[in-house]
């Protein structure tokens, strides 16, 4: 009993931690979100490689294990597509979504190799997992200020390149026009000048019409050369490795932004399936909290590996933020001693009641943040999302807990 009231204690530290970690980076520039992602893993690993020297003495390291970590940075460097193209609030609705489903799924039919973990009213848990799920939109749907004002700018800039596609479509057209027209007039004074010159060799005409030859020569160097200088007037982009997605059209963009969110929750929601599988075929402890170092292993070489390989693709110059290294560090302590409750609830409770309050009680937090601390959440609307968002979810939590 100690046991199982311990283990819902950590689901709730879980849950406020995995809802809290973003804060800390809120008031720093994370860029493309490349050099955040390294920094965040660089606290978990070295959260993981404190805990290991300080609470276990065998230091046995589980290659498998690894291979969680590396799913869950994929899917957490799918998160900056993601957020690029559909936002963070959809985004983490989305993929908590996914996540939840994937997790609640393993863990009730034994997917991947695992043992199923039934629970004695498998009616009411599914009631409870239906209802965690439908919680998460709710805090999706609510817009913050920062977020309103973002879109504001987007309309705004993207009214502005469309003016200023239609201004230089304008020029163009009336260069072509002035060129056309400038070389039919020269045309036509060509033949003139030859009648003249035919009939005599006046000095004054010849030297008219090497004036008049040289004129529209001028003026199309001059309205060329002009164009350019308003290219070089534009301000110098950073590096962004996912720029090109803002070239797609707003719905090829969002359906992107929806399957990436999509895929993005399956990583997360299956980055426990290797430790479980050594757990169920007796490849190790019987607890999961002994792979949590194996783990972050995994999480912090396979985002060290896309951080190589997003410098090389920006020619060595990525987008750095000095001032954001020590804030990611912090991040990711955060989320480790997240993802340390969540492995110890998992080993004691089945999945299908973890993967409930853990995938979907994060956004309940991140929105009181939103609300209480940084004030950036107001209006009827969004508060009666949150309201409705709070009651489904306590709703969901409720039949989870009791059909255990």
């Amino acid at each position: 009993m100690n046991t199982t009231l311990l283990s819902y204690f950590c689901c709730l530290v879980s849950v406020v931690f995995y809802g809290s970690n973003y804060v800390v980076v809120k008031k720093f520039p994370t860029g493309d979100g490349m050099f955040f992602q390294f920094t965040l893993t660089l606290g978990i690993f070295l959260t993981a490689l404190f805990l290991e020297f300080l609470t276990n003495p065998t230091h046995q390291f589980y290659p498998f294990a690894m291979l969680g970590g590396m799913i869950w940075a994929t899917g957490n460097l799918l998160t900056v597509p993601v957020i690029q193209t559909i936002g963070v609030s959809l985004g983490i609705s989305i993929w908590g979504i996914s996540n939840l489903a994937i997790g609640w799924c393993t863990g009730s039919f034994g997917l991947f190799g695992i043992n199923a973990q039934p629970v004695d009213k498998q009616i009411l848990n599914c009631i409870g997992a239906a209802l965690a799920c439908i919680s998460v939109p709710f805090y999706g749907f609510i817009k913050s200020m920062e977020q309103k004002n973002i879109e504001k700018m987007e309309e705004i800039k993207e009214k502005e390149n469309k003016l200023i596609e239609k201004i230089i479509g304008q020029e163009e057209k009336s260069l072509l026009l002035a060129n056309s027209e400038l070389k039919g007039e020269r045309a036509v004074q060509q033949e003139i000048n030859e009648k003249e010159q035919n009939e005599s060799q006046n000095e004054e005409t010849n030297q008219l019409q090497e004036i008049k030859s040289e004129e529209p020569q001028i003026l199309v160097q001059t309205d060329i050369t002009s164009k350019p200088s308003l290219k070089k007037e534009q301000p110098k982009k950073y590096f962004n490795f996912f720029d090109y997605l803002n070239k797609l059209n707003p719905v090829g963009r969002r359906i992107i932004g929806v399957v990436l969110a999509l895929i993005t929750g399956l990583f997360f929601g299956s980055n426990f399936t290797p430790p479980q599988y050594l757990i169920d075929n007796n490849f190790g402890p019987n607890t999961q909290y002994c792979y949590l170092f194996s783990h972050a292993c995994g999480i912090f070489v396979t985002a060290s590996i896309y951080f190589i390989c997003y410098s090389i693709i920006s020619t060595n110059k990525p987008t750095l933020y000095p001032e954001t290294f020590l804030p990611g560090i912090v991040s990711g302590i955060i989320w480790e001693i997240a993802q340390i409750c969540f492995m110890y609830s998992n080993t004691y409770l089945p999945w299908s009641v973890t993967f409930s309050i853990n995938a979907s009680g994060p956004g309940l937090v991140s929105t009181l943040w939103g609300i209480f601390v940084f004030g950036e959440i107001r209006g009827i609307k969004n508060y009666l999302l949150f309201i409705c968002g709070v009651a489904t979810l306590s709703l969901g939590i409720v039949c989870v807990v009791l059909s255990r």
